[in-house]
């Protein structure tokens, strides 16, 4: 029953095992600096993946109006920027920005899926943050490819694309680089000491929201509707602060791409790490991201030496993201149908 109850939670976590110990064997790269990239990448994405972990808690499924959130925090990045204030002062302002505006639409996100309850649509909430998601998207990339320069003014015209209006499709970070790692060096590896404190800080501060009577009331038959909306509020900050935490650690900003990209990835990790979406731990969280990015370390160098082309690797990332993304939705539709099965009254 116990060997049953495991493989049942953790099928896909070993199916990932077993692709990522060859990779790294047939990879021409050492231990020691898969090591390091591990550390990097899980303290740098862990904070996003957190953001999908209250939303399942409420059963409402994933969030996958976690892009939205994570635009938020690229538009206070963009405004700080465009300020010219740079370093710490510009980093906090970008974070206040960017929860006051994904509070706002965690606020909206929240009533919709309230909405689709009271309208016994139980069950279709990660369907209403898809079509939050699809809409946000779309009035971000309008505004801000013909809104600055044309409708709205910009103090820093390095921002601006070259006919003079639009935010360019990649912006430089450098302002802000680094601030939040606060390296330690510990033998051959170099801890992000800063981001550890960080992300730990947020996983006791989840852990704790997990114990409290919101967390006991969202869970139940009969949840109070503030609670669910400050859920998906709570959900959206951490999108916002996780997706300027991850963007201020590269350096760089990819304008367009990167929201869309953090929902993917982010629920790719999630998946990976064995959580379903009536079971999601912060385990599973750092299971996911060490197990995902290690196959997206090892692979590029991997395909090299089997094939001599390392973008096969590239392909070969991309198609496991539209695999384990799959995976969650059968998973969902599986889930869907147990429960309906289950309600269904005995016929004899």
């Amino acid at each position: 029953m116990r060997l049953n109850r495991f493989m049942g939670e953790y099928w896909v976590p070993l199916v990932m095992l077993m692709l990522a110990v060859p990779a790294l064997t047939l990879s021409s790269l050492s231990p020691s600096y898969v090591a390091q990239e591990l550390i990097l990448r899980v303290c740098r994405h862990a904070i996003l993946v957190l953001a999908l972990l209250p939303p399942i808690s409420a059963w409402m499924g994933l969030n996958l109006a976690l892009g939205v959130g994570a635009l938020a925090g690229q538009i206070g990045l963009i405004i700080a920027l465009d300020l010219n204030v740079g370093r710490w002062p510009g980093l906090l302002l970008a974070m206040a920005i960017g929860l006051l505006l994904a509070s706002l639409i965690g606020l909206l996100a929240g009533w919709l899926a309230v909405l689709s309850r009271w309208l016994r649509l139980r069950g279709i909430e990660m369907l209403v943050t898809f079509l939050l998601a699809f809409v946000s998207d779309g009035i971000y990339q309008a505004v801000l490819l013909y809104g600055p320069g044309k409708f709205f003014p910009i103090h820093n015209a390095q921002l601006l694309l070259q006919r003079g209006f639009g935010i360019r499709s990649t912006l430089s970070l450098e302002a802000f680089h680094g601030l939040l790692s606060g390296n330690l060096r510990m033998g051959f590896i170099t801890l992000p000491a800063g981001l550890c404190i960080l992300v730990a800080t947020l996983c006791i501060g989840y852990w704790g929201f997990l114990k409290s009577r919101m967390s006991m009331d969202v869970q139940g038959s009969h949840p109070k509707k503030r609670n669910l909306v400050l859920v998906m509020m709570f959900s959206m900050g951490l999108a916002a602060i996780g997706q300027i935490v991850a963007l201020q650690d590269l350096g760089v900003m990819a304008t367009y791409a990167a929201p869309g990209q953090s929902t993917t990835y982010t629920i790719a990790a999630l998946i990976a790490g064995g959580a379903t979406f009536s079971k999601s731990r912060i385990r599973h969280l750092f299971l996911g991201v060490l197990l995902l990015h290690s196959l997206f370390i090892t692979l590029p160098s991997a395909a090299q030496r089997l094939t001599g082309h390392a973008m096969l690797g590239e392909y070969y990332r991309q198609i496991l993201i539209l695999v384990l993304v799959l995976v969650a939705i059968i998973r969902f539709i599986w889930g869907m149908f147990r429960k309906n099965r289950d309600k269904e009254p005995a016929i004899g």
